[in-house]
């Protein structure tokens, strides 16, 4: 074994700048041989192989084995079992399958069941002469051979019979066909004749002999039918002596026919004749019939037992194949057992070894990478020890670097760490600064930190009053009460303390001890026992905007990293002061627009009302004019007069929009809940601007879906927003239809008003809803207009929880939409927008 080194440093040793006789000497130890980690992992692969190549030879042997019985059984029983399991298969199928035949109902039945009874014979032929040439020797086969004669001959025998009976069931069928044919010309003929012989003098007479030769022969024909039913030959018997009697019975009364009855009757005697007498006739069929069906059940019979004695021999040579085959089985399932067992004791050995070389890689290799892992781990947990690997090969040279390379760690992590801090700190500062308008949280924020990371007891921001020309206090940190009150009384003015000399040379100042100059301060700083200041001047763009000072009672200059800290903090500070300034500016402007807004909503509602009442009464003395109350007025002056209304009526609008706008800004427009119908809000305005789609020769149509729910809301304003988005259609289209269009849907209504105008590009649908905004085009411009009906009826539907859009595309017309709750329960409050 090689010698062992304790490799431990220090980490001063380690990383002091320009002592390299201290890093570790790794090119020098790779100069020489040693046992190292290749080669010993070399060893242990050389085991493992040489485990492996045995246990191949092992296995390529014993398979070999294998490969022998399976080819001992392959070529001479497998085989003939294979064949004998198809001949027993096919055997017993075929025995199935053969009372099929017996059951064939026709001649094409019968030749399928026996062509199929064809085909298995001729395979159990073949599979019979399989197994006799694969085992010659086994006993039985001789008696195959004979039951499989014996199940042939039984076969074709069945297959004449049963084509026999279905012949004899075929003539039967006809004969019965026939006797029914027979006895409705006998009805027919009774019908016939009966009306003939109503002219003769012996009618009554003829008609009743008549009548009883008719039933005779509908009785001989019921009984020949009823030979179909006779299953035995003594039944058959009786009903041919039933059949003589009453043949009897009919010739008697055909005794008694004049000439023209026996002239008609005597065909149909003859053929009842001929089906009871002739030859063939229906008792002699049927006799032949029941002949056929015994011979056939006697055949059947024949054919199971043959059927059975065949099976039976191909189980028992199946049987005989099948134990010389088990006995080949136990022979392979023995020689199998004994080469298995070898295989089992060399993959023991194999597993044995290479146990072994895992627990020698593991000893010489992977331990001592853990005990080396654990060491660093240590050392990254701040627990930092000497790293001791014992060993002369490349882990001890990772220990050796992994010594160092904590070392040097170690310094850089206190580096990093103390710059985490201070970008921690900065950060918190800027959330602060963005975060709230409040000038004393972020100040008293800013000190806090800057006077913790400048390691310093405490710290304040002073604030420059440019009306006073002093620095005010603003915040401090780590002061008592006491001293904070009697900071706040003192005035510091420009050209007194360090904060002064700081502000005139626009750049830090620091008096490292201030019993060498106590002017340089204020008294209570001094009494405190603070002995170093830090002065940092808080610059703005274009002026002065206070200064940030750090105290500490320990006596000595501050480092150059801490001012360049404390100069990002007094940025902040600038910025969080000219912040809080801006904010109080803007809320300042805010207030003054608030009110001028609502001073501007208040006069626009005061002139409306003002305004409306003269334009009312002038509208009134229009209208008295204009229908003679005061004389009847001229053409000419007529003319005026109605130019007069419309434009003081128009004027009237502009009024109401003004004053609804007013009111809906100053939060005064109250909406009057109750019950409306959706169906008389559109005929209200169908009414209404029906006149002017009319004087346009415009389609005007009203769609309203059925059985729409009541709703409830401010109908007159709905009315309101309806006839401005139908007035506006009807204004800006000049051929074609407008269409409103009411449906509900999810508890809301669903308004639209569809026309076939010039269409609104997307620009000016982007404003079309603010107050005296319109399309800018010449169409527009044509028109007029005052831009604020539907910036009103967007805030009539918002204050019903709805919502109003137009879709529209140049050239294509536009299509204004709403939506509303079907209920409004309470008003929905928007606001001046």
């Amino acid at each position: 074994m090689a010698a062992t080194n304790l490799v431990s440093a220090s980490p001063t040793e380690l990383s002091s700048p320009g002592r390299n006789d201290h890093r570790p000497d790794l090119a020098s130890t790779g100069q020489r041989f040693r046992f190292g980690v290749a080669f010993r992992l070399l060893i242990a692969f050389a085991a493992i192989t040489a485990f492996a190549a045995a246990i191949s030879a092992v296995a390529l042997y014993t398979f070999d084995k294998y490969g022998e019985g399976f080819n001992r059984i392959a070529s001479s029983s497998l085989p003939a079992l294979v064949a004998a399991s198809n001949l027993a298969q096919r055997s017993q199928a075929l025995a199935a399958n053969a009372p099929n035949l017996a059951g064939a109902d026709g001649h094409f039945a019968r030749r399928a069941v026996s062509e199929a009874l064809g085909s298995q014979l001729r395979a159990i032929a073949e599979a019979g002469d399989q197994v006799r040439a694969l085992a010659p020797a086994t006993e039985g086969l001789d008696s195959l051979t004979r039951n499989e004669a014996s199940l042939k001959v039984n076969i074709r025998n069945l297959d004449t019979l049963v084509a026999e009976k279905i012949e004899a069931d075929r003539v039967a069928a006809n004969f019965m066909l026939r006797l029914r044919t027979l006895s409705v010309r006998i009805r027919a003929a009774d019908s016939a004749l009966s009306t003939k012989i109503t002219t003769e003098e012996n009618a009554r007479a003829q008609a009743d002999v008549l009548s009883a030769w008719t039933a005779a022969a509908d009785e001989a024909i019921v009984i020949m039918l009823s030979t179909s039913s006779a299953d035995t030959t003594i039944r058959l018997n009786r009903l041919r002596a039933e059949f003589a009697e009453v043949k009897n019975r009919v010739q008697a009364a055909r005794a008694q026919f004049s000439t023209t009855l026996v002239q008609a009757i005597s065909p149909l005697e003859q053929a009842l004749e001929q089906y009871g007498r002739g030859s063939p006739n229906v008792f002699d069929v049927r006799t032949a019939q029941l002949a056929s069906a015994s011979a056939v059940r006697g055949a059947l019979l024949d054919t199971k037992e043959a059927s059975a004695q065949f099976v039976a021999s191909a189980e028992r040579v199946f049987a005989d194949i099948q134990k010389d085959t088990r006995t080949q089985s136990d022979y392979f399932s023995a020689l199998v057992f004994e080469y298995s067992r070898l295989f089992t004791i060399l993959s023991v050995l194999c597993v044995l070894g290479a146990g072994g070389v895992f627990l020698y890689i593991n000893r010489s290799i992977i331990r001592r990478l853990q005990n080396l892992s654990q060491s660093m781990r240590a050392s990254v947990f701040e627990r930092t020890a000497p790293i001791s690997i014992s060993g002369n090969d490349e882990i001890t040279d990772m220990a050796k670097a992994a010594t160092f390379f904590v070392s040097s760690l170690a310094q850089r992590e206190k580096g990093l760490r103390d710059s985490v801090e201070e970008l921690r700190a900065l950060g918190e500062v800027t959330q602060a600064v963005n975060s709230t308008i409040d000038l004393e949280t972020v100040l008293t924020t800013i000190v806090a930190k800057a006077t913790q990371l400048s390691s310093t007891e405490a710290g304040a921001i002073y604030v420059l009053d440019d009306a006073e020309q002093e620095f005010r206090l603003r915040a401090t940190y780590g002061l008592p009460v006491s001293i904070v009150s009697e900071l706040r009384d003192s005035h510091i003015r420009l050209g007194q303390t360090g904060i002064s000399e700081a502000v005139e040379r626009r750049a830090p100042f620091q008096v490292p001890d201030v019993l060498s100059d106590p002017s340089i301060t204020l008294d209570v700083i001094v009494r405190a026992g603070f002995r170093a200041l830090l002065y940092v001047p808080l610059l703005g763009a274009e002026k002065i905007v206070g200064a940030l000072v750090v105290r500490r009672k320990q006596p000595g200059e501050f480092l150059k990293s801490t001012i360049e800290l404390l100069q990002t903090f007094a940025a902040q500070s600038v910025l969080a002061i000219q912040n809080a300034r801006l904010f109080s500016e803007i809320a300042e402007k805010s207030r003054q627009l608030a009110e001028a807004s609502q001073h501007k909503s208040q006069f626009l509602a005061n002139m409306s009302h003002e305004l409306r009442t003269p334009l009312n009464a002038i509208l009134g003395y229009t209208e008295l004019l204009a229908d003679g109350i005061y004389g009847q007025p001229s053409e000419k002056m007529l003319g005026v007069l109605k130019r007069l209304e419309s434009n003081g009526r128009y004027l009237l609008g502009l009024i109401n929009d003004v004053l609804d706008l007013s009111k809906i800004e100053a939060g005064e427009l109250v909406l009057e809940l109750s019950d409306y119908s959706v169906r008389d809000i559109a005929q209200t305005v169908r009414s209404t601007l029906e006149p002017l789609a009319a004087d346009k020769k415009l389609a005007f149509k009203v769609e309203v879906a059925p059985k729409l729910p009541p709703g409830r809301g401010d109908g007159r304003r709905l009315t309101q927003v309806l006839i401005n988005l139908v007035g506006n259609a009807i204004k800006f289209t000049d051929t074609g239809e407008v269409v409103i269009k009411a449906t509900a849907t999810d508890g809301s209504f669903h308004l639209s008003v569809r026309d076939t105008g010039p269409g609104i590009s997307a620009a000016d649908q982007a404003k079309l809803f603010q107050e005296f905004q319109q399309a800018d085009n010449a169409i527009t411009r044509k028109k007029g207009g005052t831009g604020l009906g539907l910036a009103i009826s967007r805030r009539i539907i918002e204050m019903h929880g709805g919502k109003i859009w137009v879709e529209s595309q140049l050239g294509e017309g536009s299509t204004f939409a709403f939506t509303l709750p079907v209920v409004v329960e309470q008003q929905v409050n928007v606001g001046s927008k």
